[in-house]
């Protein structure tokens, strides 16, 4: 697989996000990204990254030509629809499936407040860092459907209610993680009644908080 991403087991398969699929061209030049689904007894698929994989069920378009990286984020909620994070575009993306298991519907269930810009201009770094859900790494959700998105580039941890509303509920200037500090969020998971986050702090650029690669020790969050 080119790029594997984000992995969730659901009702005895497994789906999986693919934040590249260059073999598969757009007519607008964008990237592609897209959801494979395999049976957890299926063994030696020969994937293609193409769309002649039976096993690719969902594809996307990045609209951010500033950051063309795709889905990455994935859950399922209660009703059993799949909730995607589209990372370049700060978009989660709900899917719907038909009674075959085909994906009916894919509609987007919420977006960041932020305008896609070049990440070159004077300020930028500035402004980015105050917008709510700029990118959708890792996600999970809780039993009342909130849904908590690491917020990569940000540093930060966006919360997204049941009606698409997004609230940022920590966000920490770039550090080397000390105190708890977010450190380039990568994957929450809820635990106990906290959001235990692991800081990936591994990519920089000048679209991203984070300007230093890998501060030693590497570090895990633990939000209330």
């Amino acid at each position: 697989m080119e790029h594997p991403n984000g992995v969730k087991f659901h009702n005895g398969m497994l789906y999986v996000t693919q934040s590249s699929l260059s073999k598969i061209k757009d007519p607008s030049g964008k990237l592609v990204s897209g959801v494979y689904r395999f049976k957890p007894t299926d063994r030696d698929i020969a994937v293609k990254n193409t769309r002649e994989d039976p096993q690719l069920i969902l594809t996307l378009v990045t609209q951010n030509p500033f950051c063309q990286y795709g889905l990455d984020g994935i859950v399922f909620d209660a009703k059993g629809n799949l909730l995607l994070g589209n990372f370049g575009d700060g978009t989660i993306h709900r899917a719907t499936f038909d009674a075959s298991g085909k994906v009916s519907s894919c509609t987007v269930f919420a977006k960041t407040d932020f305008d896609y810009s070049d990440p070159s201009a004077a300020g930028f770094i500035e402004r980015a860092s105050k917008t709510k859900m700029r990118t959708t790494d890792g996600m999970c959700i809780d039993d009342a459907g909130n849904v908590y998105v690491a917020d990569f580039s940000n540093n930060a941890i966006a919360k997204v209610a049941p009606d698409g509303s997004i609230s940022v509920i920590r966000r920490d200037p770039d550090g080397d993680g000390g105190n708890g500090a977010l450190n380039q969020p990568g994957e929450p998971i809820i635990w106990k009644g906290r959001l235990v986050v692991s800081n990936f702090d591994a990519v920089i650029g000048p679209d991203k908080v984070n300007s230093k690669k890998a501060d030693l020790p590497c570090t895990l969050s633990v939000l209330e």
